[in-house]
């Protein structure tokens, strides 16, 4: 579980320095647009953030649209992408700059990642960069954290759910392995046993 460093005034909730955002801005280019997606749930502050960046954004809040119509893990050798298809509503001719992961990945399984992130893939063109928070606590909340953007250097985070579980525990050579067509761009591990990533999508320099 995070532990904040301060907290937010206008909301209460507890903020933390997030080394991986503000790496993450320092590769936007001044007078680009970006297109982005954001695979955690809608939040005004966050779209309101990236207006000025941002061609475009898609919010798809992929955990729980994926816990409430349920994953059913395909027969050996069979491919995840009609599924994913399904649970995801971007269309497949969309291109996306910057993803946004969160920490969803911590409440996936390996193939699951893998297979997310192949399909996201094929909507980001070379030089995407992917921001991922993965956790090395023993726990972690039963549902995703929900993160907003404070400022270039600040998220504030509200836990889900009272209920703990058990955390995966990605280590870096899994982290590695499970995101194909990425390599990793940049690492940062926090104090509060969050490691966070930064991938880029392979075939050219940053976004």
């Amino acid at each position: 579980m995070l532990k904040p460093s301060q907290q937010s005034p206008s909301t209460g909730w507890p903020v933390f320095r997030s080394l991986g955002l503000g790496a993450l801005l320092q590769q936007l280019q001044e007078g680009r647009l970006y297109s982005i997606l954001d695979l955690g749930p809608a939040r005004a502050g966050n779209l309101d953030f990236w207006a000025p960046t941002a061609r475009g954004i898609s919010f798809e809040d992929y955990y729980c649209t994926w816990a409430d119509k349920g994953f059913v893990k395909p027969e050996d050798g069979g491919s995840y992408f009609p599924l994913l298809a399904k649970l995801l509503s971007f269309r497949e001719d969309a291109r996306f700059d910057i993803v946004l992961a969160w920490d969803i990945f911590n409440y996936l399984d390996h193939d699951h990642v893998c297979a997310l992130v192949e399909y996201i893939g094929r909507s980001c063109p070379p030089g995407a960069i992917l921001m991922a928070l993965v956790s090395s606590a023993a726990m972690i909340p039963a549902r995703p954290t929900v993160f907003r953007i404070r400022d270039r250097e600040h998220l504030s985070y509200e836990n889900s759910s009272p209920i703990m579980r058990p955390s995966p525990r990605y280590q870096p050579r899994d982290i590695a392995r499970m995101i194909p067509g990425f390599q990793v761009m940049s690492s940062f591990l926090l104090r509060h046993g969050i490691q966070e990533y930064l991938f880029l999508r392979e075939g050219a320099n940053p976004v």
